[in-house]
């Protein structure tokens, strides 16, 4: 999920209420309809005063990052924060953003701070700040909230009397349903039965609970509760624990869910691998998948569409499940598939009509409606997505869901908020909630009832729809005692479930909750985490589009050492229990695509696109040989672009489809994808179970910028290395190698079909901008990893797509990829790289050296 928008520039009042999603008037391009608030803010002297920024958001809205745009004469940093118009405040937070984690340090939210007024803060450690807000004298302070009220439903004493152990929901058999809802703060609750038009008033049980049972076959009883508080207050709710829904989650339906087994389904679970770090994860979209015109998909933007077999494009080539099938990826991981609030079911769902990504949750436990064919039938989403899932299965595919727990889209109109206003979110000492999530809301996960929430549902969808893995969205804004508890209880039911999670330091935890963010990742043992630290000093800052990365040309020490440590399972960088906890990856649905940021890179501007594929397919490489879990975004393969979008989470589907010619524009990209894939699922060495068997195993490291090279013992057999050489440069590398005979398995861009003898007389030719893998000839000599489809180099040149109605090809396209490795300068600095089958590689060209007994120490100083 994007918390962050791009940065605001140039006329900032304009663009900021644009932003907001509001007008603007001829009459105000330069000043807000209520005068700015004006900050000021105190810094770290340590720390670069750009690294300094400000999230902004209105009442409801989304939040925006903006800068400080001055500093006044004691050197602290000033700005002018404009109101939008039709609102009288505005929210505020002060962060500090750096390369590897948007949100590295940030004070606690500005409330609804009102125009003309002036703020202020002063940093004074890591963990204390001082906020201070003097509101304009003409505009009446608001009374301030009773002590204690807010926060009433968060302690220990509340927990202790009303948190309920037992299951919720609409309780279905064919004899009789009971409706039970956790509800202690209302003092009477009515079920509306909307298929009768009857209220039935409800009996309040234990805990908080109220209960109704109807008698008979209740199976398509839609249903609403109405709830009454002691000041007055009625609210009509959702069940929080619906299972089904009507159309734009109206109302909950009871759900018979024998009735809901589509033919061919298996109760059987699949089978799961071995080791976690043994996954291949494909990111995708439902209808990024399905929707683009021409795609052979008969059910466009559905669950069904993803699993349609024997679909080719106009132009022949294999798209949806037989496209998946083909990159021998193991798990594919999806984006909201539950009931999500931002696309209108009963609406035009055709092309180009309507697109979100889903993180904007409305039913947690009800498919997305309008991912079904009959989005006004409750059944026909859950029966079809089971489908899906199955025919996902069958294909030999594991799914992976990404879940959104983290918060609501509109907590005004969310069963959490309407059943139990004040207990599942955390709140303000005014009575207002707090915002981690840059988005309105986070929930409270520390909360029993929230935490009991969160773990039914990954439990109901686990068991009911036999998903494979979760992906947990913001997961940093959870604490580690819910997500343990998520673990044990995924256990129970196959422990071959992956658990992965957006691990960010973020969200507004109470005192002594630990967050599950990625400072904390040996208290969440099982679960994994994505690796930023990896993906940036790979391509550059996700925050900068134009800053290079390892394989964009940055020729930082800094960067390649980056790099290294995350073939390592980054050691350095985090500190993971095991490798597996590192998810490695170059791109995913949120930021630019990896096509896109080498596009935007300044030190890459008029490179042609053969060096862009060049690159690609360079990073594609190193990540592919990294310890840890293989995360890939949809598309990645064939160098996706979303057209410089990096933020498509509403654009049109003509940025978002996935377009499956593209793999036959760069076959080479596409076939090293393949063979990388088949490649790592044989080869043990890519999945060492330890740090310390690393640190026993692989030494190396970066000896410049542009350079990386090490060892790995007894990757094929004892006593048998294998030797890798990453050529960042677009200069051919001759790295020193001990005089012999050796086989490459990865050269020039390719995954040969069986190992190519490479002569060594002291040195190997390494060629720009690519990975070099060898072991000695005797080892690999019998076509230990054959790949899957035949040695193609990845593209010099895009393949130029053929039009059926046109055979015509441009001639400068055809490059002579000869020309394309040429040999290292005179002064080119060569890596002297010595050692044996058994021996420890020796980097000794100067740079830095890491070997593997030094990275244990450091584990160890840690």
């Amino acid at each position: 999920m994007r918390i962050a928008t791009r940065r605001a520039t140039g006329a900032l009042i304009a663009m900021l209420l644009a932003l907001f999603g509001l007008a603007v008037p001829a009459s105000a391009q330069t000043q807000a309809a209520v005068g700015p608030v004006e900050i000021t803010f105190t810094p770290d002297p340590a720390v670069p005063a750009g690294e300094y920024n400000l999230w902004v958001w209105p009442t409801g809205g989304n939040g925006v990052s903006m800068p400080f745009t001055g500093k006044d004469a004691a050197g602290n940093l000033t700005a002018s924060i404009p109101v939008p118009e039709g609102k009288t405040t505005v929210n505020v937070i002060v962060r500090r953003s750096t390369s590897s984690n948007e949100w590295e340090w940030q004070t606690a939210d500005f409330k609804e701070i009102v125009g003309t007024s002036a703020i202020s803060a002063t940093y004074q450690d890591k963990e204390n700040f001082t906020l201070t807000r003097e509101p304009d004298p003409s505009i009446a302070k608001p009374t301030p909230a009773e002590p204690g009220k807010c926060m009433a439903l968060h302690t220990k004493e509340f927990n202790d009397k009303y948190a309920y152990d037992g299951e919720l929901g609409a309780l279905y058999s064919p004899a009789s349903t009971t409706f039970r809802l956790w509800a202690p703060t209302a003092v009477s609750v009515n079920l509306l039965n909307d298929t009768t038009g009857k209220s039935l008033p409800m009996t309040a049980g234990e805990k908080g609970t109220w209960e109704y049972t109807l008698a008979g076959d209740q199976a398509g009883t839609v249903y609403r509760y109405e709830l009454t508080f002691e000041d007055g207050t009625v609210n009509v709710s959702s069940d929080p624990y619906a299972r089904a829904s009507t159309a734009n989650s109206a109302a909950s339906v009871v759900v018979d869910s024998a009735k809901t087994v589509p033919a061919g389904w298996s109760a059987k679970r699949v089978a799961g691998l071995k080791d976690r770090s043994q996954a291949v994860i494909y990111e995708a979209h439902v209808r990024d998948l399905t929707i683009r015109k021409n795609n052979g998909i008969t059910n466009k933007g559905k669950f069904l569409g993803v699993v349609e077999k024997g679909t080719r494009t106009a132009k022949g080539n294999p798209s949806g499940l037989d496209y998946l099938k083909g990159l021998g990826v193991t798990h594919v991981q999806l984006l909201p598939m539950y009931d999500f609030a931002s696309i209108d079911e009963t609406g035009d769902l055709s092309w180009g009509a309507q697109y979100n990504w889903g993180y904007d949750p409305a039913n947690y436990n009800v498919p997305e409606g309008s991912y079904s064919t009959d989005p006004k039938n409750p059944t026909s989403r859950i029966v079809e997505m089971k489908q899906m899932v199955q025919g996902l299965h069958d294909a030999g595919l594991h799914v992976i869901m990404d879940v959104v727990y983290n918060h609501v889209f509109d907590t005004a109109k969310s069963p959490l908020e309407l059943t139990v206003p004040g207990y599942y979110f955390r709140m303000t000492n005014e009575c207002g909630f707090q915002n981690g999530t840059g988005v309105g809301n986070e929930t409270a996960s520390e909360q029993p009832m929230m935490r009991k929430f969160i773990v039914d549902s990954v439990k109901y969808w686990a068991s009911e729809y036999n998903l494979d893995g979760f992906r947990f969205d913001l997961m940093g804004i959870h604490d580690v005692e819910t997500m343990n508890q998520v673990r044990a209880a995924l256990d129970q039911i196959d422990p071959n479930i992956i658990v992965l999670g957006e691990g960010w330091e973020m969200g507004n935890h109470p005192k002594g909750v630990v967050p599950s963010n990625y400072r904390h990742p040996g208290e969440i043992p099982g679960i994994s985490h994505f690796n930023d630290a990896f993906r940036d000093a790979m391509k550059g800052s996700v925050f900068d589009a134009k800053a290079a990365g390892f394989a964009s040309g940055s020729n930082s020490e800094k960067d390649a050492a980056r790099v290294y440590d995350g073939v390592l399972g980054s050691p350095e960088a985090f500190d993971f229990a095991a490798p597996y906890q590192s998810v490695v990856y170059n791109e995913a649905h949120d930021n630019f695509t990896l096509y896109d940021k080498l596009k935007a890179t300044s030190a890459l501007e008029g490179a042609p696109d053969s060096e862009i594929a060049r690159r690609h397919a360079l990073a594609t490489t190193v990540q592919a040989l990294s310890q840890g879990t293989l995360f890939v975004h949809a598309g990645q393969e064939f160098l996706r672009t979303k057209g410089g979008d990096e933020n498509s989470y509403k654009s049109p589907d003509k940025v978002n489809e996935l377009d499956y010619d593209r793999a036959a524009t760069y076959p080479g990209n596409e076939a090293l994808f393949k063979g990388l894939v088949a490649l790592r699922a044989k080869s043990p060495w890519l999945h060492i179970a330890s740090y310390e068997e690393i640190a026993n195993r692989i030494a190396g490291g970066a000896v410049d910028g542009e350079h990386i090279a090490y060892e790995v013992k007894d990757a094929f057999g004892k006593g048998a290395s294998a030797w890798v050489f990453v050529n960042g440069s677009k200069e051919a590398w001759n790295a020193d190698l001990v005089a012999g005979e050796y086989g490459a398995l990865i050269k020039d861009a390719a995954v040969p079909a069986s190992p190519v003898k490479v002569a060594s007389d002291g040195t190997v030719e390494v060629e720009p901008l690519s990975v070099l893998l060898v072991g000695q000839w005797d080892a690999v000599a019998p076509a230990v990893v054959p790949s899957q489809e035949p040695s193609q180099s990845a593209s010099p040149e895009p393949k130029k797509s053929e039009d059926p109605a046109s055979k015509e090809t441009d001639p400068q396209k055809k490059t002579d990829q000869a020309s394309q490795k040429p040999n290292a300068a005179p002064n080119q600095k060569q890596l002297s790289f010595t050692g044996s089958a058994a021996g420890v590689l020796a980097v000794v060209a100067g740079g830095l050296v890491l070997a593997g007994a030094a990275i244990a120490a450091r584990r160890k100083e840690s």
